[in-house]
C-alpha cells in the first residue's frame, strides 16, 4: 500500500499524463483522417516524377513514426496505471526505454515539415524576398544538425548505465539540444511563412481591382491557406517553447505538450501539399511579376482588355475593311496572347476585366 502523499503525487502525475494523451489523441484523428485522403489524392493526380515520390515517402513515413510514437505513448500510460497495482522496476520495462529514443527521433517530423515549408516558399517567392529564404534555408540546416546531435545524445543516454557519471552532462545536453531544435524550428517558419506572406500581400495589393480569372481566385485562396495554416504551426511551436518554462509535479508542461506538437508537425505538411494534390498550381505563374499595359476606353477612366468576341459579317464589305478587320483581329489576339502568357490560359468567357488604373504590376 502506498501512503497517502505517494498517492496523490501519482494522481497528480497520472491526471496531467490522461490529459495529454487525450489531446494526442485528437490530433492524431485528426491527422490519421487526413492522411489516407491527402495519400489518396496524390497517387490519383500521379507519382511519376521524382519530386513527387520523394513527397509521398515523407509523408508515408512521417504518419508511420508518428503512430508508432502514439501507441508507445497510450501502452506507457496503462503502465503506469498498472505500477499502482503490480509495482515493477521502471528501468526493466521495454517502454520505459524506447519511449525516451522515440521522443527524438520523431523529431525528425519538425525537420520534414520545415523542409516541406521552405522548399514551397522558395518555389512562390524566389524571386522576391531572397533573403528572408536564404536565412530560413540556414536555420533549416541548423535545426537538422541540432535534431542530429539531440537523437546522438539519446542513443548515447540509452546505452549508458544510469550510475554513469556521464549521464548527468548528457541529460543537460539533450535539453539543451530539444530547446535549441524548437527554436531553430520557429526561426525557420517564422522567416519561410513571412515570405509567402509578404508575397501574398504585394500580389493582392496590385492586382486589387482586377477580376482576372478564376484560377487567380483560387490560387490566391491556396496562398492564404499556405499563411495561415503557418501561423498557426508557428503559433503551436511557440507554445511548446512558453511550456518548456512552466513546472509540473513530472517535469514541465513541455514534456506534456511535446507529444501534442508533435502530431501538429505531421499534419502541417499535409495542408501545405493539399492544393497541389487538388490540382492547384502553386508557381510563380499564378502570381506573375511582369508589367503589363491594359489599353484604356475613352470616356471610361478604367482598362478594359478587348477579349475576343463573336461577329457576324453581313456578307457585304466596303474596300479597306477586310484590311481594318486583319488588323483588328490581330491587334487582339496579340493582347490575348500576353494575357495568356502571364496569367496562364484564359478560357474563353463573357466576363469584361477591369482595372482601376492603366499599368498593373501583377
Amino acid at each position: 500500500m502506498f501512503s497517502p502523499s505517494v498517492t496523490h503525487e501519482h494522481g497528480i502525475v497520472l491526471l496531467y499524463r490522461v490529459i495529454s494523451i487525450v489531446c494526442q489523441s485528437l490530433c492524431y484523428g485528426v491527422y490519421a483522417t487526413l492522411f489516407p485522403n491527402s495519400t489518396y489524392l496524390m497517387v490519383q493526380k500521379g507519382v511519376g516524377t521524382k519530386v513527387k515520390k520523394f513527397l509521398l515517402g515523407m509523408t508515408v513515413a512521417m504518419f508511420t513514426l508518428s503512430t508508432l510514437y502514439f501507441a508507445l505513448c497510450m501502452v506507457w500510460l496503462i503502465q503506469l496505471i498498472s505500477n499502482w497495482l503490480i509495482p515493477i522496476d521502471p528501468t526493466t520495462s521495454a517502454t520505459t526505454i524506447c519511449l525516451p529514443l522515440f521522443s527524438a527521433l520523431v523529431l525528425v517530423n519538425y525537420v520534414l515539415t520545415d523542409g516541406v515549408v521552405v522548399w514551397r516558399a522558395w518555389v512562390l517567392c524566389n524571386d522576391d524576398n531572397r533573403k528572408l529564404l536564404v536565412a530560413s534555408i540556414f536555420f533549416l540546416g541548423c535545426t537538422s544538425l541540432m535534431v542530429g546531435a539531440t537523437i546522438a545524445i539519446r542513443i548515447a543516454l540509452t546505452v549508458v548505465s544510469p550510475s554513469d557519471p556521464r549521464q548527468q552532462p548528457l541529460t543537460q545536453a539533450i535539453n539543451v539540444g530539444q530547446v535549441g531544435g524548437l527554436v531553430l524550428s520557429l526561426v525557420t517558419n517564422i522567416l519561410a511563412t513571412s515570405a509567402v506572406a509578404l508575397k501574398a500581400w504585394r500580389r493582392r495589393k496590385e492586382i486589387a481591382g482586377i477580376d482576372i480569372v478564376e484560377r487567380t481566385s483560387r490560387a490566391g485562396k491556396a496562398l492564404a491557406l499556405l499563411v495561415e495554416s503557418g501561423a498557426l504551426y508557428i503559433v503551436s511551436l511557440a507554445t511548446g517553447l512558453v511550456c518548456v518554462l512552466i513546472r509540473v509535479p513530472d517535469g514541465t508542461l513541455g514534456d506534456l505538450y511535446a507529444p501534442v506538437n508533435t502530431q501538429i508537425a505531421g499534419i502541417y505538411p499535409i495542408i501545405i501539399l493539399l492544393p497541389v494534390n487538388q490540382g492547384h498550381s502553386l508557381d510563380k505563374t499564378v502570381f506573375p511579376s511582369k508589367r503589363i499595359r491594359m489599353p484604356m476606353i475613352m470616356g471610361t477612366g478604367s482598362c478594359v482588355p478587348c477579349l475576343d468576341t463573336i461577329r457576324f459579317n453581313s456578307g457585304t464589305s466596303t474596300p479597306g475593311s477586310e484590311d481594318q478587320d486583319s488588323k483588328d483581329s490581330l491587334n487582339r489576339g496579340s493582347f490575348k496572347h500576353m494575357l495568356e502568357s502571364d496569367f496562364g490560359s484564359i478560357a474563353p468567357s463573357p466576363r469584361r476585366y477591369r482595372a482601376r488604373g492603366c499599368d498593373v504590376e501583377a
